[in-house]
Parts: structure tokens; C-alpha cells; sequence
């Protein structure tokens, strides 16, 4: 997610509402056994972009129908980056 948040940055991570899209933002998911932080757009369709920030991932990026947002297991919504200046 550079240049956003960089490696060793510290998250607070509101995860009050499980699964939940709360809004456009940065989100945790779990994708197998492996943590991921990407962010997450709900499109005017209703469709759900997830992509990342760094230039060398953006052509990952995936979308996917509202209904099936569970399937993205989605931990919590960053809402606060901290890390060395």
C-alpha cells in the first residue's frame, strides 16, 4: 500500500463491524492464511473496487458485486496510520 502506509507503520484498525463496508477507505482482509491491507471503493454500479496504492500492484486490481462482499473477508477499516517521518 506504499507510498500510503510503508512497512513497519502501525494501524488502528476499527473492527467494530466484522465483514462490513463502512464507506470508501483502507480495509484489512484476510485472503487465506495471509493478512492484506488494500483499499476499497463501492462504484456508482454498486459494484466493490479493491485495489492497492503501490504503482507495481494497481493492475491487480478486482472488483467484485456487492452481494458477494462477504467473500472478501474483510477484518476492519483503517482508520488511523502511524510511522517514522
Amino acid at each position: 500500500m506504499s507510498p500510503t502506509i510503508e512497512s513497519g507503520d502501525i494501524l488502528l484498525v476499527d473492527v467494530g463491524e466484522p465483514g462490513g463496508i463502512k464507506g470508501d477507505g483502507v480495509y484489512v482482509l484476510t485472503v487465506g492464511d495471509s493478512v492484506v491491507v488494500k483499499r476499497v471503493a463501492v462504484k456508482p454500479t454498486g459494484r466493490i473496487a479493491v485495489s492497492s496504492d503501490n504503482v507495481l500492484y494497481r493492475h491487480t486490481a478486482e472488483e467484485v458485486e456487492r452481494a458477494d462482499a462477504r467473500a472478501l473477508h474483510i477484518v476492519g477499516k483503517v482508520i488511523w496510520v502511524g510511522g517514522r517521518i
